[in-house]
């Protein structure tokens, strides 16, 4: 079965093979930065026989959401040029996005990442595999490489804050999503994470500021407010959670108005 959330990462982080570069994509962040050049298979790219030309007729097929053909051009790209690691990166990212084998996706990661030790993408979604298969300290690793790679790639720095912090190990977590937050301070999961972190510590200040920040980025959004109101809720801030608990229902009671259409009399 199809992970979504997976699907979504990795459309989000998914870019054509552009400049001839071994590097097809890192993350929407990174997208601006220039890749790393490594080598791609010495071929004319105009030869329709090449496994370049195979990979990019793949790519083509990826972007009109033709998966099959997609991984019928990458299996033909790969086989073409065996050490060559973009088609079994985008071989496993088929994967992700249809049947979710997680034999066929570990298998082709693994050797995406050896055959291209320098591709923070590539590094980023084994790491990805790793932990939806539990394997967080091998998973930590792998991020802990993308960021040696790419210290802007905000996506891997926030996946290895959250295990460090299921490990125990707070203080570098935290570092981490503070991090995350000086190069995309609009990150919500650092925000309502570091929130959560602060509240259990007793810094209430930190925690509001951070919730506060949520609602700033998206104050039409009734959830974010409520999860507001609940927090004063929780410290005993009655007046200010009531008055929290109010902006919520009145957005959300807004937003159902927006939806509501009104029928329109019919001609005849």
């Amino acid at each position: 079965m199809k992970n979504p959330l997976i699907a979504l990462m990795i459309c989000s982080l998914w870019h054509p093979l552009a400049g001839g570069s071994q590097e097809a994509a890192t993350s929407t962040e990174a997208a601006s930065e220039t890749p790393t050049p490594t080598p791609t298979p010495k071929a004319n790219p105009e030869n329709p026989n090449t496994a370049l030309a195979w990979f990019n007729r793949g790519l083509a097929y990826a972007r009109k959401n033709n998966l099959s053909k997609a991984l019928s051009c990458y299996d033909r790209a790969k086989s073409m040029s065996p050490h060559w690691a973009l088609p079994y990166l985008e071989i496993a990212v088929v994967h992700m996005m249809t049947d979710n084998n997680p034999k066929m996706i570990g298998s082709m990661l693994e050797k995406a990442v050896t055959l291209g030790a320098d591709l923070p993408r590539a590094h980023y979604l084994y790491g990805m595999h790793l932990k939806e298969s539990n394997q967080n300290k091998e998973a930590a690793q792998s991020f802990t490489r993308v960021l040696q790679l790419r210290p802007s790639f905000v996506d891997a720095r926030f996946q290895l804050g959250m295990i460090l912090i299921q490990e125990g190990r707070q203080s570098e977590g935290i570092h981490h999503f503070q991090l995350v937050l000086e190069q995309r301070p609009n990150h919500l999961g650092s925000h309502r994470t570091l929130a959560m972190l602060y509240e259990q510590s007793g810094l209430l200040e930190e925690a509001e500021n951070h919730l506060k920040s949520i609602v700033q980025f998206q104050p039409d959004n009734a959830y974010h407010v409520r999860e507001l109101a609940e927090f004063y809720k929780r410290c005993g801030e009655q007046i200010k959670a009531e008055k929290t608990f109010k902006q919520a229902n009145r957005i959300r009671d807004e937003k159902e108005k927006r939806n509501l259409r009104p029928l329109l009399n019919s001609k005849r």
